[in-house]
């Protein structure tokens, strides 16, 4: 059953969305290969802006102080008593 509707990013309000790299591919590979694909340069094709290639993206903060996974996502307690 096919369905007629939309996913990201054209439900996203665009007043929420991060502009300044709404069109930049960021390289997250060995290699620089991925900088000769269609999506890295020249006019997007919404019309709305030009693609860039970001060759060594930078996080935009600080990492993330994370609680611990809930203990139904594992099923090795943390402690001591796993290095036995």
């Amino acid at each position: 059953m096919i369905r007629n509707f939309s996913v990201v990013p054209a439900t996203f309000p665009q007043s929420l969305e991060k502009t300044e790299v709404s069109y930049a591919f960021m390289n997250c590979s060995k290699g620089e290969e991925s900088s000769e694909g269609r999506w890295v340069s020249g006019k997007s094709m919404d019309g709305q802006g030009e693609f860039t290639f970001v060759a060594n993206p930078q996080p935009f903060g600080p990492n993330p102080k994370l609680q611990p996974a809930p203990p139904y996502m594992h099923n090795t307690p943390p402690g001591p008593e796993t290095l036995k």
